[in-house]
């Protein structure tokens, strides 16, 4: 999800991904081609190693998460593995939101 802390440019361009994903497993379904998309929320990163360092904003951004922590490289390898299997078979067009159900709040 982008906000407005984060600049237009950024939050325009994540929905024009989602919307890229919907197209493109439209168009290439002919293909038997499959599109799917990972949306992740919080992982540690390079991109978030600032927001790390500041406990107080780490703090309070892991009190939002449902689920209380941020994302792990494991956390992102079910759905990728998912998507890239044959249980993945009948999926197209998904946008997979991995984010600890920052989401639902």
């Amino acid at each position: 999800m982008g906000s407005a802390g984060s600049g237009v440019s950024y939050g325009t361009s994540k929905a024009a991904v989602h919307q890229l994903t919907r197209n493109l497993a439209n168009l290439l379904a002919e293909d038997n081609i499959r599109v799917n998309a990972i949306a992740p929320g919080r992982f540690h990163s390079k991109m978030t190693s600032h927001v790390e360092q500041d406990t107080q904003q780490y703090e309070h951004e892991i009190k939002m998460i449902p689920l209380h922590r941020w994302g792990h490289d494991a956390d992102i390898m079910g759905p990728a593995l998912l998507l890239a299997s044959q249980a993945g078979a009948y999926i197209t067009g998904e946008i997979i939101t991995v984010d600890g159900g920052f989401l639902v709040t």
